[in-house]
């Protein structure tokens, strides 16, 4: 009887420590362009809460583009998923879709953000973190050192430079579109910023885990972004003394200018921006967003109201 007994309450321990460790999120969907503090925020993630990185790190790697069966492998299955996706990966090469070996005779690509997220909600994800990096140069640079290895003594490839205002505002325009389609999937989606993923990792790491519905959830932080990055050098050891004389010369006078600054990381204000985004994180106040205080995007009015409100009630708690 004793050993029965026994018996029953390993039992239980064990059935009890496996509910402990069985930890569960909502499938996470991490949206932002490349270089921008996103291979810390999925090591971290990934580590704090146990949720499985669909194909690795990098969902869709290199110029790659979305295909059905593989949204489908991400998303199919049982267990929670984190995927990272790039605006371009899902609005770039219209017109220039390539089969490849490996691709099923029903597997199709995913031509654009509206396609991307109606399939991702169809099977079963909702939840999206869209993220971007506002000094776009640095991030430009950062991209080019990865890419390159560049180290100031080799010849710049100076099509990376060319028609700098134009690739900012073809890299805000594919953000937006991205964020309307999740928007237009219903999807829920948390907008954060390069800043507040370096300013406070852990805690951007467990608002996003908040808002998956995540059973499990403690803070290990992995830094990646700083690796690969040569900061402490100058501009011109970074890229070539000629590249950069061109990327002043095209910035100077234009909204862009304060990027040359590459340590600044947060739009100034006063300056009003060429494109306005999406949606905005709600660690941004009106003028932050605005630029220049005249107007603010579609994305982020309600929850410009919402924080108004706030503010209005802690006026009138104050007075009283």
């Amino acid at each position: 009887m004793k050993a029965f007994a026994l018996f029953l309450l390993l039992a239980l321990c064990s059935v009890v420590l496996a509910k402990k460790k069985d930890c569960h999120c909502e499938h996470v969907i991490v949206l932002s362009p490349g270089r921008a503090g996103t291979s810390t925020i999925c090591d971290t993630f990934v580590r704090s809460t146990k949720i499985t990185p669909c194909r690795g790190k990098e969902t869709f790697k290199g110029k790659n583009h979305p295909t059905s069966e593989q949204l489908n492998k991400c998303f199919g299955g049982k267990r929670s998923m984190f995927v990272m996706v790039k605006p371009s990966h899902i609005t770039e090469g219209r017109g220039r879709w390539k089969r490849t070996a490996d691709m099923g005779k029903d597997d199709t690509f995913v031509r654009n953000p509206d396609e991307f997220f109606r399939t991702s909600r169809d099977l079963g994800a909702r939840f999206v973190v869209a993220s971007r990096r506002e000094n776009m140069l640095a991030q430009l640079i950062s991209s080019y050192e990865l890419t390159t290895g560049f180290d100031g003594d080799h010849k710049t490839d100076h099509k990376k430079f060319r028609n700098i205002t134009g690739h900012f505002e073809r890299s805000v325009n594919q953000y937006n579109d991205a964020v309307r389609g999740a928007m237009k999937a219903g999807f829920e989606i948390l907008p954060t910023s390069f800043n507040e993923i370096v300013g406070d990792l852990c805690g951007t790491t467990q608002r996003i885990a908040k808002a998956a519905n995540c059973t499990c959830y403690k803070c290990l932080q992995e830094v990646q972004h700083t690796g690969t990055s040569r900061r402490e050098k100058t501009p011109e050891n970074r890229i070539g003394r000629a590249a950069w004389a061109s990327v002043k010369a095209q910035l100077s006078g234009t909204p862009y200018e304060w990027m040359l600054d590459l340590k600044a990381s947060w739009w100034p204000k006063g300056v009003r921006r060429p494109i306005e985004l999406a949606i905005y994180p709600k660690s941004m106040s009106p003028a932050d967003i605005a630029g220049d205080g005249s107007k603010v995007s579609w994305g982020a009015t309600r929850q410009l109201e919402e924080e108004k409100g706030t503010r209005k009630k802690r006026r009138q708690k104050s007075a009283r």
